[in-house]
């Protein structure tokens, strides 16, 4: 650049003194009748120009060159230590530096500081006090533009240095705060988008957030009055409320240590709850219910009698209204509430399973994995094991096929409705598929493991044998002896062909056994007072009761009523005998009694008791109460099985 510079130069040079001369030359010969003492006057002011542009394109080119020449050392040493991404090893949060400030920014506020990076590192006013608050008056009145600071790396993010003017290696790590921790921070800027506080506790990394939505427990805080609870440069108290995986840390400007862990919650229970934030990306709202965690609330669950997607939300709920709201579920910490109890949605009348529709691909799901179709306004979801009938559906595949299908219209079957109203669909006709009650319990079938059931209380996996709907293999059913606790993450990968017999058909679900069925006793071969060994399989504490593997054609039924032969009052039952029970336990029981359908055991010898039958209408007896729950009680009085007792019924009312 300074070789062509010079170049340009010479010829700007050149191109001045031959202009000049013809110009004199010209001047000369029009002037007819010029003195020749005019003619020396113009010869001498022609010599003094030529010799001033000269001098002046010299010394412009000679500061031009320096200038040149101090830029390309500066760049020279940035490229030899500089990295492939553009910053400088040795800088790193903590290591400790000499700069020179280039400039001040009132807007940031701010100052540039240039310590021999690839560009000029921010020195915000936030960072300029390690307790307390530098407005742009303080920067004014402490730093100069010129002066030379001592600084300190505070962090590096996408590429920008920040800086600080004290000690950070003193600042704690995001990991060593706890939920609920109490700390005093120093409000440093107000965001009325996000809307929210920033808040300088002494993290190593950027402070923290405040949201408005925490700024009252229960309430809405709007962002135009947020300044009212918080002002830039007033210390704050403020509690720890989140902690997201990514490391940042969400404050409260109250004590969270009273709020309820998700684990608390109860699916049905009735809450009150504030709605703090929308958002259409994500289909919902969060809530504030008084959890740990905000509660989520989706847009499918806001009303029953009509699709809501992510633009009809604000017309049934508002940031700051008060509703009253169901808990859907719990999952994984998270807790998913509904505007409403008991039955999802009213679907269309078109939307039966079995009939053909025609929608558009929206988009894909991972998580499914499959894709988002629209029918008529209502978002359905088609499974990638649902594209072909196969059961050896490569899901890889089908997944790049429906890639190619987003935004086209396709023709699709309606292939299931689950209980909470989601629409699966497939692209085929579904007719073909075979109804549930069609299976006989011990056939034997190929099928193909589609999904690991993410339901807590049957783990297991949902397998494809051609029926209606994917078909339960629990966990309880892999072992024909015992019980199988940790298969569902490690012995049957999704795609996996099994070999599979028909263990039981009940309220329309085929649940599926890996041995053959046939073995198994059937349910009229057991007798009253029969001795067994059994194993748990599941306990349902809500009953109470536990399900127990005896090598039925079913498993059997253990109420919480027949656990203690000598049990008086519900509390010892539940809490003692119940409470020692668990899943995998092997234990004796006996056969208490048996239905059509059903075998009830004991854990106690139901040999000397007495069969019901024996019983006669308006016999006095005497019993003893083994169980209350809610408005029936459980009474043994020396039967197989424990009698019953509706405490609601008329002839019961006043009798304590």
């Amino acid at each position: 650049h300074v070789q062509s510079l010079e170049n340009m130069l010479q010829l700007r040079i050149v191109k001045a003194c031959a202009g000049h001369a013809v110009g004199h030359q010209n001047r000369r010969l029009g002037c007819e009748r010029a003195s020749p003492a005019a003619d020396r006057s113009q010869n001498s002011t022609s010599v003094f120009c030529k010799a001033g542009v000269i001098a002046f394109l010299l010394d412009r080119s000679h500061r031009r060159r320096k200038i040149l020449s101090s830029k390309r050392e500066v760049i020279s040493r940035r490229k030899a230590s500089a990295t492939a991404d553009g910053s400088i090893p040795c800088f790193q949060p903590g290591v400790r530096l000499k700069g020179t400030v280039i400039s001040l920014n009132p807007g940031i506020p701010g100052a540039f500081v240039e310590v021999g990076a690839s560009k000029p590192c921010l020195l915000r006013c936030c960072n300029m006090l390690q307790m307390g608050y530098a407005d742009v008056q303080w920067m004014d009145q402490c730093l100069s533009v010129g002066s030379i600071v001592d600084v300190w790396v505070r962090e590096i993010s996408k590429g920008q240095i920040f800086l600080a003017l004290y000690d950070v290696n003193s600042l704690r790590p995001p990991s060593s705060f706890r939920f609920g921790e109490s700390l005093q921070g120093t409000v440093v800027s107000l965001n009325p988008e996000i809307p929210g506080a920033f808040v300088e506790i002494g993290l190593t990394t950027s402070p923290c957030l405040l949201p408005c939505s925490n700024m009252l427990q229960t309430g809405y805080v709007d962002k135009r009055w947020m300044d009212q609870f918080v002002q830039v440069g007033s210390t704050v108290d403020v509690w720890v409320r989140e902690i997201s995986d990514d490391g940042q840390i969400y404050l409260a400007l109250f004590d969270v240590n009273p709020l309820r862990p998700p684990s608390t919650f109860k699916v049905g229970e009735r809450l009150k709850g504030t709605i703090v934030t929308l958002e259409p990306a994500s289909l919902g709202a969060f809530v504030e219910i008084g959890a740990e965690r905000r509660a989520f609330l989706h847009a499918s669950r806001m009303s029953k009698q009509k699709y809501v997607d992510g633009n009809s939300m604000s017309q049934i709920v508002q940031p700051g209204c008060v509703v009253d709201v169901w808990v859907h579920s719990v999952t994984d910490g998270s807790i998913y509430l509904s505007l409403y109890e008991g039955t999802p949605w009213l679907l269309p009348r078109k939307f039966k399973v079995g009939n053909r529709l025609r929608g558009t691909v929206l988009s894909m799901v991972s998580e499914l994995p499959g894709a988002r179709v629209e029918i008529d306004g209502w978002q359905c979801l088609l499974p990638c094991r649902d594209t072909t009938q196969d059961c050896n559906v490569d899901v890889n595949a089908a997944l790049v096929d429906l890639v190619l299908l987003e935004g086209r219209s396709i023709d699709v079957w309606i292939r299931d409705i689950s209980d909470d109203g989601q629409v699966y669909l497939a692209l085929y006709d579904v007719k073909a598929l075979r109804e549930p009650r069609s299976f006989e319990v011990g056939e034997r079938l190929k099928g193909t493991v589609v999904l690991v059931s993410k339901d807590p209380k049957i783990p297991g996996y949902l397998v494809e044998i051609g029926a209606r709907k994917p078909c339960l293999l629990p966990c309880s059913n892999l072992l024909q002896s015992g019980y199988a606790e940790e298969w569902t993450n490690q012995s049957l990968p999704v795609g996996s062909v099994v070999d599979v017999w028909v263990r039981e058909v009940s309220k329309g679900q085929v649940y599926l056994a890996l041995y053959d069925v046939n073995s198994l006793r059937p349910l009229s071969s057991f007798r009253v007072g029969e001795s067994l060994k059994g194993t748990i399989i599941h306990i349902d504490p809500e009953i109470p009761a536990a399900y127990v593997e005896v090598g039925a054609a079913r498993p059997c039924f253990l109420h919480g009523s027949q656990m203690s032969r000598d049990a008086v009052g519900g509390t010892m039952l539940t809490d003692v005998v119940f409470g020692g029970l668990e899943e995998g336990l092997e234990l004796q029981v006996w056969v208490a009694s048996i239905a059509p359908q059903r075998i009830e055991l004991a854990l106690f010898d139901t040999s000397p008791c007495r069969w019901p039958d024996t019983f006669s209408f308006g016999e006095h007896v005497l019993g003893a109460v083994v169980l209350v729950k809610g408005s029936n009680a459980y009474i043994d009085v020396g039967a197989t099985r424990t009698a019953f007792l509706d405490l609601q019924h008329p002839d019961n009312q006043g009798r304590s």
